[in-house]
């Protein structure tokens, strides 16, 4: 029997099968797609566009806006080692889904608007990249 016969529905991208293991156990197994990960288009924009705007309007250095927009925008709680205080750092955005970096990014459009920077849009950020 192909397991194609024995997928009753699909919800939400995820589909579950209940098989049987090798031994007779019952198990279920379930398949989902893949999330893609942010592209390294939208990772550039992001750094060459919005943070080294930020960062010529601020005086901070690139590093310091993206670590500044982690902790406004992607905070994680962690212990310190040293005295076990939970304290809150930027979290990482290495593994963020495609919509996940988007909606990141944009927080960073926020910051920009409060700053009344002009900043490019995606399109044309590319085609001031592609002028000799």
């Amino acid at each position: 029997m192909f397991l194609t016969e024995r997928i009753a529905e699909v919800i939400d991208g995820r589909v579950s099968i209940e098989v049987n293991a090798k031994d007779g156990t019952p198990v279920i197994v379930t398949v989902e797609t893949v999330p893609r990960q942010r592209t390294l288009k939208a990772n550039r924009y992001y750094f060459g566009a919005k943070v080294r705007k930020i960062s010529e309007m601020t005086g901070m250095s690139v590093e310091d806006v993206h670590e500044s927009l982690k902790i406004g925008f992607n905070p994680k709680q962690v212990p310190n080692l040293l005295t076990g205080e939970i304290v809150t750092v930027g979290g990482s955005t290495k593994e963020m889904t495609s919509a996940q970096f988007k909606i990141f990014s944009d927080k960073a459009d926020e910051v920009l608007e409060f700053l009344n920077a002009n900043f490019p849009t995606q399109e044309d950020y590319w085609k001031i990249l592609e002028k000799p």
